[in-house]
């Protein structure tokens, strides 16, 4: 690897940005490629994108500090719904989950994270249905002074925040209620804290959910899908030649079994993709990195 930016993979290891070979193996994922296609492989390899533990809480910092400005600088009518006076605003914590929840899901470990960086009370923290049942059974006030707070890593489409935000669960009264419901007619205020976002989610969610406050210390725009012509991972020279390459193996790593249907060769929405944090990588990535079968090898696992 001397004499390509590759060599610099193992001072990033040293300095612990980058895993070492059983997680993250070079090697093993160049040799999916023909030996002529090797030179753009690694093309395409130095604008992935690692995102180490140290990393990833120094941005959850940024994150949580910026929330609790926002939370600070809010408008708060401080009294609960006793009428007694409040120092300070309930925050109560969840996380977005998919339409089944999983314990899998990267909600879950920031939740952890938050508890464990901050120092917060873990019965301030729920699951997204348990937020909705008590808030749904609070008095008006108590729901008023709540700051409900979605914590995440990324936000590729949007799609699973607003769904989390729209999905209704029937609540003591029987009557079926979701966050944005609550948001709408009770005042209720919400906070999504996650540590990098794609401009089209973040516009997505102050289009239709306007009653959110993102907070999020990175926002990838256009030039950061490597689809982009005016793409910034990527040289204008070397784009041709990548984009080939990630067309001519498509019919393999596409047929990798941990890569769904709905995930085309520029990953989730094309939306083109190059990072990866060290617990997961997102699926909106480019597949050619994560996927994992018979016949491709994964630069990375997804987990």
């Amino acid at each position: 690897m001397n004499g390509t930016p590759l060599h610099q993979i193992e001072a990033l290891r040293a300095v612990r940005f980058w895993p070492g070979e059983d997680k993250l193996d070079v090697d093993r994922w160049l040799s999916n490629f023909d030996d002529d296609d090797k030179d753009t492989a690694k093309v395409l390899l130095t604008s992935f994108v690692f995102l180490s533990e140290r990393v990833v809480e120094s941005l959850l910092v940024d994150a949580y500090a910026s929330l609790r400005r926002n939370i600070k600088m809010a408008d708060w009518n401080l009294v609960d719904g006793e009428g007694m006076k409040m120092k300070e605003p309930t925050v109560l914590l969840t996380f977005p989950t998919g339409e089944i929840p999983n314990v899998t899901d990267s909600g879950y470990l920031f939740a952890r994270k938050m508890r464990q960086l901050f120092d917060l009370e873990e019965s301030g923290m729920v699951e997204p249905s348990q937020a909705v049942e008590v808030l749904a059974s609070s008095k008006p006030n108590d729901v008023r002074n709540t700051a409900l707070v979605l914590v995440d890593d990324f936000a590729g489409s949007g799609e699973q925040v607003c769904k989390t935000l729209e999905r209704r669960i029937r609540v003591a009264d029987g009557k079926l209620v979701s966050i944005q419901d609550l948001a709408k007619q009770t005042g209720l205020r919400v906070y999504y804290c996650l540590l990098v976002a794609t401009r089209d989610a973040k516009m997505r969610l102050e289009r239709e959910h306007s009653y959110i406050s993102v907070n999020c210390p990175h926002v990838l725009g256009k030039r950061y899908n490597i689809k982009s012509k005016n793409c910034a991972i990527i040289s204008a020279s070397a784009a041709n030649a990548v984009h080939s390459l990630i067309r001519k193996y498509a019919g393999i790593y596409l047929k990798s079994p941990n890569v769904k249907s709905w995930v085309r060769e520029y990953g989730f929405r094309d939306l083109g993709l190059t990072i990866a944090f060290e617990h997961s990588v997102p699926d909106a990535t480019l597949p050619i990195f994560w996927a994992d079968g018979s016949n491709w090898k994964p630069l990375y696992r997804r987990s």
